[in-house]
């Protein structure tokens, strides 16, 4: 069996495969914290155009806007402890 091989079927090919998922995680959680925060500024906007230029306000835009910022706050979050946490060797 070439070395290659061998690597991969290792504890060493399995650490690279499991960093491999958790950095494919992690790209995940960046998207969808960016994605609630475009919902948030969406709603905002949203909520500001219908209050002035239509005249009716929109109630659920309050309610959008407080939680996906809180879901993005969490999720910020856990991402900058990862990087505090993270090992030099990394």
């Amino acid at each position: 069996m070439p070395d290659g091989d061998s690597d991969r079927c290792g504890a060493s090919g399995i650490k690279s495969h499991v960093r491999q998922i958790a950095q494919h995680v992690s790209r995940c959680v960046e998207a969808l914290a960016v994605a609630m925060f475009a919902l948030v500024f969406m709603a905002f906007i949203y909520k500001i155009v219908m209050r002035y230029a239509a005249g009716d306000a929109v109630a659920w835009a309050d309610e959008v806007s407080v939680v996906c910022s809180s879901g993005w706050f969490f999720l910020r979050t856990a991402s900058c402890l990862k990087i505090a946490t993270r090992s030099p060797s990394t």
